[in-house]
């Protein structure tokens, strides 16, 4: 006896829907609350046997993610309401291994033999999702580096300009009566343009993630009496006091070439912003798990409106604009951070600021 022309059409419907493998085909009766059909392969996208969802006419909404769920609801809702026939949304699911998944959902809502019926199919494009944010992730890398290295060129055209001048002009004007003071003149602009570079280098690799520490034994105090000691007669050409307050030997572990760095850029700081006659203290203290170091002067302060940025890379007073690239202490930050510490800044109009940062011991 030939099979009924409807039987023959659902077979094949069903022999087509169970080779894909990577989708799940069901259908939902809403009158009656029961899936009257879900593909095979819905083992392969979510990793239930089609049976789980023929016994729980909540399946489907139990399985989306809880952060999506409401968005799917609301557009199952408006197919009830007739203001959509069709539906198409990408959303969660969480398989049976507990891994989340993107899938693409459509659905299609009709009534048929008084019976309210969603046909819908569910494919898994959680490899699609990952391809996009390796995209994404790409073109924000390309973009920064992009803005990293016009960042440079800004810096490098504007900041470099002021030592090159001073080198061409004391070139043209050697002579035997002005040799040696134009020779310190081009020492100390080489010296300004060799400081920038590294600086460069050091903030496209705190900007990168990619700031390397050597980390080993070294004495804490030890280590903040050598900054002061480097400072000394910058500070007596200041006419500001340089003074050191700290405890004999402080064990830590870090990388003593760079926490040297952060502490000379919070004192060459503190010693731009304090007049003369001012004051600049060092200070060490420790806890049974940090150590906290402090640079703390007597000079104008910072505004409040700009203790939030003092530690930016694009940030930097107007006042002291011209007196260097204004990464140091973005420069120092990095470093703090680098070693597992925090750095802080404590600050008054008219009444000085305190720099810290503590490091675990």
């Amino acid at each position: 006896m030939p099979t009924p022309p409807d039987q023959a059409a659902e077979r094949r419907f069903h022999r087509l829907v169970d080779t894909l493998d990577h989708a799940v085909v069901w259908e939902f009766d809403d009158t009656d609350q029961v899936y009257t059909f879900v593909s095979k392969h819905s083992k392969l996208v979510l990793g239930y046997e089609s049976e789980d969802w023929l016994r729980d006419p909540t399946f489907f909404e139990s399985r989306v993610h809880a952060e999506d769920l409401p968005r799917v609801l609301e557009v199952f809702e408006k197919l009830r309401r007739g203001e959509l026939v069709d539906i198409r949304c990408e959303h969660r699911c969480r398989r049976a291994d507990g891994r989340v998944i993107w899938v693409h959902s459509g659905v299609h809502f009709e009534e048929e033999r008084g019976h309210r019926l969603f046909r819908g199919v569910t494919i898994d494009i959680d490899h699609l999702k990952q391809a996009e944010q390796r995209e994404r992730a790409a073109r924000t890398e390309a973009e920064r580096s992009a803005a990293a290295r016009d960042e440079v060129l800004a810096v490098v055209a504007h900041d470099l300009r002021n030592p090159l001048n001073t080198v061409t002009l004391a070139c043209e004007t050697l002579s035997p009566e002005t040799m040696g003071h134009n020779v310190r003149l081009i020492r100390r602009a080489i010296k300004q343009m060799q400081g920038l570079i590294e600086d460069l280098v050091d903030a496209a690799s705190i900007r990168a993630s990619r700031l390397r520490v050597a980390s080993g034994d070294l004495d804490a105090a030890h280590l903040l009496r050598d900054v002061a000691d480097d400072f000394a007669g910058d500070a007596a050409e200041r006419g500001i006091e340089l003074t050191v307050e700290g405890e004999g030997t402080v064990a830590l572990r870090g990388d003593g070439r760079r926490l040297g760095q952060a502490l000379s850029n919070l004192v060459n700081n503190a010693l731009k912003f304090t007049e003369r006659g001012g004051r600049v203290t060092l200070r060490l203290k420790r806890d049974d798990l940090h150590v906290h170091f402090e640079v703390a002067d007597t000079g104008r302060g910072i505004a409040p409106q700009d203790i939030d940025k003092v530690f930016d890379r694009a940030w930097q007073s107007d006042e002291t604009a011209h007196l260097g690239s204004g990464m140091g202490l973005y420069i120092a930050k990095g470093v703090v951070e680098a070693h597992g510490g925090e750095i802080r800044v404590f600050s008054a109009l008219g009444e000085g600021s305190v720099f810290s940062f503590f490091l675990p011991r």
